[in-house]
């Protein structure tokens, strides 16, 4: 369809040497029709018949002043209208030039002009089709002269050469033409392709985070990125000297221009922002400059110290997950203890009165007093298992000793294992409590196996607390949620759910529990959905807020202090931000997620 437009209506730039070339025409015909009826004997035009000259002129004129009206309106097409000029110019300065005499007035020599015209405008091999309808007419007025005897025969001789300079000038336009359109094509290319570099050139310098100034070779500021302004504090435009306007960056650029080196010192630029220069020499129209780079040391380190940070979540995976498998042989053992003390409790009691009743029938360390005595040649032997079960058996012999008056068996069984079970529930809940933190760090590591998607949150809040009254044994009016309808986030739901278990569980471990405690409210600002938890207790005091997102603190004693951490860092990693709300006359605390932008339908 694009081909077949272009074809109808060529550019505007043949439109408009067409109108040049009308222009011509028509200051052509104005001039014959003036010159012949003022000067018409003087000059001897119409010679031969002035009245045919005069009126032909007339009648040109008015031809080529009609042409203007279908070029105003580009139709018919270019390639008619440019015909019709080119065949009325043959029509009308054929007819003038045998009214003033014929090959002997050279008006056919205008033609030439007007082939010449013809084949620049049109750019094609018509201009010899054109050239050959010149020569026709030419041979045709001539003969007709010849005819009525106002001309002679040997005048071919100069119609001959007259058609042959027709044909020779349309070639050498023709290829004067094509020479034209190639040249002009390649300067367009060329200028397309100027174009597309210098728009690559800005936008790779306005994408650079390194900052980049273009001095020229007289120390005055050509080009600037915007990375330069923030690394220099300074927003000044182009076309101003470097040593006005950064007198230390200068002083860097004075010496490298001297010595050839530069420094590779950190330079403190603008507000204390650390930077490394590099200065590189270019040369563009015969004329020098230099390329300053700015390096961000600031990003640099913050780069490496990712790196390090990423190097030591990878390393602290992989020690937790070597954790958990002696962690679980002790929670097993504890487990395996602690049932065993149960099961065995009473039978143990039985034993030790039989001990104590009848002492000839124990062992040799079962015997009241043969332990200490043992013990005595034995001690550089002991090991930490027989240390151990001396000090159980102490321990059961006084608790024993303790129960004797009236108790049951259970009773005694249960003040003999009542220690050892405590010892036994604090391995576990140290084991548990471990546990939890290496779960945690494990799961920090994998924060980056984010599969983010985009959907309503309304509906995810819904279930999310129906299974969390659920899980917690709430009322159904504890926790309340206040939603905006339409609202569609970006986010992975499984991190999403995490985050907000997290940040509930801690809400209703402060708050009161009555109806309407704990409160999810949905919102939206800038453009932004928020998603924002509070609860009625006390608050977060104002000495602990600036330290609620650091790893491992928290104010609770059976806490790991790693939860708002990963919820912060989930919530990142998905492009949101999680932080601590304070308003004026705020009740309790409220933590609220800035959601990477807000969807909704319609919109």
């Amino acid at each position: 369809m694009s081909t077949r437009v272009q074809v109808e209506f060529p550019p505007v730039d043949f439109w408009r040497s067409l109108h040049y070339f009308n222009l011509y025409r028509l200051t052509l015909a104005s001039s014959f029709v003036f010159l012949a009826g003022a000067f018409g004997a003087v000059l001897s035009l119409g010679a031969q018949n002035w009245v045919l000259f005069f009126y032909g002129s007339i009648v040109y004129a008015a031809v080529v002043l009609l042409s203007f009206i279908p070029l105003r309106l580009r139709w018919p097409r270019f390639f008619w209208q440019l015909s019709w000029s080119i065949g009325s110019d043959i029509a009308g300065l054929t007819v003038l030039s045998y009214a003033s005499g014929g090959i002997q007035s050279s008006i056919g020599l205008l033609l030439l002009v007007s082939l010449a015209a013809a084949g620049m405008i049109s750019r094609g091999k018509i201009t010899l089709f054109f050239a050959a309808l010149a020569s026709i007419a030419a041979l045709l007025e001539h003969s007709y002269a010849v005819l009525h005897g106002e001309a002679f025969v040997a005048q071919y001789l100069q119609v001959g050469l007259l058609c042959v300079s027709y044909f020779v000038v349309a070639w050498l336009t023709h290829t004067l033409a094509k020479y034209a359109v190639d040249s002009q094509q390649l300067a367009q290319r060329r200028g397309h392709d100027l174009a597309s570099l210098s728009e690559a050139n800005l936008l790779v310098m306005r994408d650079m985070q390194d900052g980049v100034l273009v001095v020229d070779e007289q120390g005055m500021i050509v080009q600037m990125n915007p990375s330069a302004e923030r690394l220099l504090r300074n927003n000044r435009g182009p076309e101003t000297l470097l040593s006005d306007t950064f007198p230390i960056l200068f002083g860097q650029y004075a010496m490298w221009k001297q010595t050839g080196h530069a420094s590779r010192d950190t330079l403190q630029l603008g507000a204390g922002i650390p930077a490394r220069l590099r200065f590189v020499a270019f040369e563009r129209d015969a004329a020098y400059g230099t390329v300053i780079f700015l390096e961000d040391m600031q990003r640099v380190q913050a780069e490496a110290q990712q790196i390090k940070l990423a190097a030591l979540g990878r390393l602290t995976a992989n020690i937790a997950h070597e954790v958990r498998n002696p962690l679980s042989a002790i929670s097993y053992a504890a487990e395996l203890l602690r049932e065993e003390m149960v099961q065995g409790g009473v039978s143990g009691v039985h034993d030790q009165g039989m001990m104590r009743e009848h002492p000839e029938t124990a062992g040799p360390l079962q015997r009241p007093g043969a332990g200490c005595a043992t013990a005595a040649t034995s001690s550089s032997k002991e090991s930490a298992t027989g240390f151990i079960e001396r000090r159980v058996r102490g321990r059961r012999s006084t608790d024993l000793a303790r129960a004797d008056a009236g108790c049951t068996k259970e009773q005694q069984a249960a003040l003999v294992d009542a220690p050892l079970l405590r010892l036994v529930q604090i391995v576990m809940e140290n084991t548990q409590r471990i546990n939890r933190i290496v779960q945690d760090v494990m799961q920090l590591s994998r924060r980056d196996r984010a599969q983010s998607e985009t959907f309503e949150l309304a509906p995810l809040l819904h279930t999310f607390i129906e299974e969390f009254d659920l899980a917690e044994h709430l009322e159904p009016d504890v926790m309340t949620l206040m939603e905006v309808p339409e609202v569609r986030v970006q986010f992975d739901r499984g991190h999403l759910q995490q985050v907000l278990w997290n940040l509930c569980r801690n809400a209703l471990r402060y708050c009161r529990k009555l109806p309407g405690s704990l409160k999810l409210t949905m919102g939206m600002a800038d453009g932004r959905a928020m998603l924002s938890v509070q609860d009625d207790g006390p608050g977060v005091a104002s000495e602990h807020r600036s330290k609620l997102f650091e790893p491992f603190f928290t104010t609770a004693s059976d806490g790991t202090g790693l939860g708002l951490y990963i919820a912060k860092e989930l919530c990142e990693t998905n492009g949101a931000r999680l932080e601590y709300h304070m308003e004026a006359g705020q009740v309790g605390a409220c933590f609220r997620i800035r959601f990477g932008g807000l969807h909704e339908d319609g919109a």
